[in-house]
């Protein structure tokens, strides 16, 4: 069952860029209480500045387990 601390995904989010940044946020795949397979992604990160990307991503390691990708936006 997925259950999600929406106060740290906007964190994740404005430290990724949001809502600045265009290219900035976070999507989250799966809804409350949906299954989820090992392995697969809860949340993709997105950043136009590799360097908040980064940071984003260090910041939703911190936590708890949480599958995540990371899209660089450069455009």
């Amino acid at each position: 069952m997925i259950e999600f601390d929406n106060k740290r995904i906007i964190e994740i989010a404005r430290i990724a860029g949001a809502p600045i940044d265009i290219g900035a946020g976070v999507w989250i795949h799966r809804k409350k209480g949906e299954q989820v397979k090992k392995g697969e992604p809860l949340i993709t990160i997105f950043s136009d500045k590799s360097w908040k990307l980064t940071n984003a991503i260090k910041s939703a390691e911190k936590d708890y387990p949480l599958s995540w990708k990371a899209c660089y936006w450069n455009g």
